[in-house]
């Protein structure tokens, strides 16, 4: 019964208001004293073994004959969270429990936000971002769901280049939290492997393309230069050996300093 009325909840979480276009999701209905989960907050994913006694036998009563997969640790407030993903099959379902073993929240996994049009805003959303950030424009919307929780999720941009900024707010249009747009995937770049690089496949946290040792600002940088396939710190393209026994500014400089192409 549980698993049919949580799923039931989660269908009905967003409706539209008949009388205008407004999108309303549903109110967080928690546990006295749990305030609403923080979406910006990413936490810790632990090992499975670190899953407190209290939390799995609560699942094994209200779950049973599911699997944990996933264990991230929250602390929110001042509180402890630990949220959960379990399988059955080939359903999947997100789940929140305070350290003690209460649920707080559930819902299906599934990560795909909905996307929804900035008129379909509640006014008290628009509002509090109007008067909390001046200078800024709301540029994208979204509903999110964590554990069940849902979100108005609320990208403004402003003046700076660095200011854009994701706001969140819960069912009772109440503002959550706000994380830097490019923080709430841990980088700026596109096929970022290893975090922290504003870059297109950078592999060491640099700012550059194709950049596989780390500190680069370039193409196909291999030892941490400013050129295309560099190996030995020049300025160059295809610098093999490190212009002036380490730094030509030329194409193809196999030997020393060179400033030509093809130099041998």
């Amino acid at each position: 019964m549980l698993l049919i009325t949580g799923a039931l909840a989660f269908a009905a979480a967003c409706s539209n208001d008949d009388d205008d276009n407004t999108l309303t999701i549903a109110p967080p209905q928690l546990p006295p004293g749990i305030a609403s989960f923080s979406p910006c907050d990413k936490g810790q994913e632990l090992p499975l073994a670190q899953v407190p006694a209290a939390i799995a036998d609560s699942i094994n009563n209200l779950f049973p004959g599911w699997k944990i997969d996933k264990l991230i640790q929250y602390t929110q407030n001042g509180q402890v969270f630990y949220g959960l993903e379990i399988e059955k099959g080939i359903d999947e379902i997100d789940i929140l429990f305070t350290d003690a073993g209460q649920l707080v929240s559930y819902g299906p996994d599934d990560d795909d936000d909905q996307q929804i049009s900035i008129g379909s805003l509640p006014a008290d959303v628009v509002t509090y971002i109007a008067n909390n950030y001046p200078g800024f424009v709301l540029d994208d919307a979204e509903i999110e769901i964590e554990y069940g929780q849902s979100f108005y999720e609320v990208e403004i941009k402003g003046p700076g280049t660095d200011d854009d900024l994701k706001v969140y707010f819960d069912g009772n249009n109440v503002y959550v939290c706000e994380v830097k747009k490019s923080d709430n995937s841990g980088s700026n770049d596109d096929d970022d492997d290893s975090g922290g690089g504003n870059d297109d496949d950078d592999d060491n946290g640099s700012n550059d393309d194709d950049d596989d040792n780390g500190g680069g600002n370039d193409d196909d940088d291999d030892n941490g230069s400013n050129d295309d396939d560099d190996n030995g710190g020049g300025n160059d393209d295809d610098d093999d050996n490190g212009g002036g026994t380490g730094g030509g500014n030329d194409d193809d400089d196999d030997d020393d300093d060179g400033n030509d192409d093809d130099d041998n």
